[in-house]
């Protein structure tokens, strides 16, 4: 539409940020904050007293998945505009340094922007969390670090065909298709079925715990498809295996093979058309076509902008939350503080308590006994004092509530 953002331009980190203020600067995964940042929010909220807190987005992911060979990590490569990841099976990965590609051993490859390389994504975490046995070690499944804007607020993930077979690793790997945000799944023109068995049980099992726009369906590799009439009979054959496998039609969309020299070239068309040379600037045609313009093509633009979106909503929702946060941290800082004061109170009762009734033992035997029961009496009716007001913010602050006396054990 007119006036939309570009493909691949959701808000650059700025979800990304806001996971750093949620978790601080130790826990998220966002670059260049070597330096002691602010407290995490979270952390600063469950001090107050808030126990029932609810979580911050994690980052939108797309999840790419298919049979071996349908061409995913040629996808994951035209979409980071970088050579990355090689295909299963060829010589050893060119993930960016100070990642470990975990290209063998690994269920899944997860490419992240290099500006948010630090730390482990908050999704594999949270599944390295729920599925230890399956995810051993999250770390194994960073394969790379892209530099590309598109991948400011979008992570890729390739999802290995293999792990799909085993038991556990697939009902991680459906854990956390649910919560990325799209998956993509790529049906391969040059083999038939296109979808095999094992891959739409799985999209099944998904499909329960999220919902149906989550997922998308691409032809890949149609250029390899001379005839027209030859595309459309694949694409209704996918269609009605999608159907009958899933319970509910998908629009399928094309995508073409994403070379070494086509990626090269279209990452050379999202550059500048403008050089400067010798202070005079000169106009660079662009070297292929603009995104989204090739029919062979339009699963790509598709998937960006739906991944853009998604992006953008959890940024909203990210910050339509912080109201409410600050809300309830201005209400739990103040039962903090009528905690702190009840708890100060009840000591002070205890004390003066205590004293009234050591008053005899501590002062001389040759005291006046009237000046000895006065001292008493100054000290009992203290501790009364003391004690009803104690009662009195007991009773103002929800007595016998778990959370006042998680507050009153916390104060004291």
């Amino acid at each position: 539409p007119a006036g939309a953002l570009p493909l691949g331009s959701a808000p650059p980190l700025v979800l990304r940020k806001l996971q750093r203020l949620y978790h601080g600067a130790s826990g998220a995964a966002f670059a260049n904050m070597h330096s002691a940042g602010p407290p995490a929010l979270l952390e600063i909220m469950r001090a107050r007293g808030a126990t029932e807190l609810e979580a911050p987005p994690t980052e939108v992911a797309v999840f790419v998945v298919g049979d071996p060979g349908s061409g995913k990590s040629s996808f994951i490569n035209g979409y980071a505009q970088e050579l990355l990841l090689q295909p299963a099976g060829g010589p050893a990965g060119v993930a960016a340094a100070g990642h470990s590609t975990g290209s063998r051993a690994a269920p899944l490859r997860w490419v992240r922007s290099a500006s948010a390389a630090v730390g482990l994504p908050s999704l594999l975490s949270a599944a390295a969390k729920q599925f230890p046995e399956a995810l051993p070690d999250p770390a194994m499944c960073l394969a790379a670090a892209a530099a590309c804007p598109r991948l400011d607020a979008v992570d890729l993930v390739e999802v290995k065909a293999q792990a799909l077979g085993d038991e556990r690793l697939s009902e991680a790997l459906a854990w956390m298709a649910a919560r990325a945000g799209i998956v993509l799944c790529l049906a391969d023109s040059q083999r038939q079925p296109a979808v095999s068995a094992v891959l739409i049980a799985w999209l099944k099992r998904v499909m329960e715990s999220t919902t149906p726009q989550c997922l998308q369906f691409v032809l890949s590799k149609v250029d390899l498809v001379t005839r027209e009439s030859d595309r459309i009979r694949l694409t209704a054959k996918v269609s009605r295996l999608l159907s009958d496998g899933l319970g509910r039609a998908f629009e399928v969309l094309p995508i073409t093979r994403k070379d070494a020299q086509r990626i090269l070239l279209e990452s050379l068309s999202a550059a500048t058309h403008e050089v400067s040379v010798g202070g005079n600037i000169f106009q660079v045609p662009p070297v292929s076509q603009r995104e989204g313009d090739d029919p062979l093509d339009t699963g790509t633009a598709r998937v960006m902008r739906a991944a853009d979106a998604c992006a953008a909503e959890r940024l909203r929702q990210a910050l339509a939350r912080l109201p409410a946060i600050a809300a309830a941290g201005a209400v739990t800082g103040s039962a903090v503080a009528v905690a702190v004061v009840r708890a100060r109170l009840l000591q002070l009762a205890s004390a003066m308590a205590v004293a009234a009734f050591l008053v005899p033992f501590v002062i001389d035997e040759d005291a006046d006994p009237e000046v000895v029961f006065m001292l008493r009496a100054i000290t009992f009716g203290l501790a009364v004092v003391l004690g009803l007001l104690f009662l009195c913010l007991l009773g103002a602050g929800g007595s016998g509530s778990k959370g006042s006396a998680e507050l009153d054990h916390t104060a004291a």
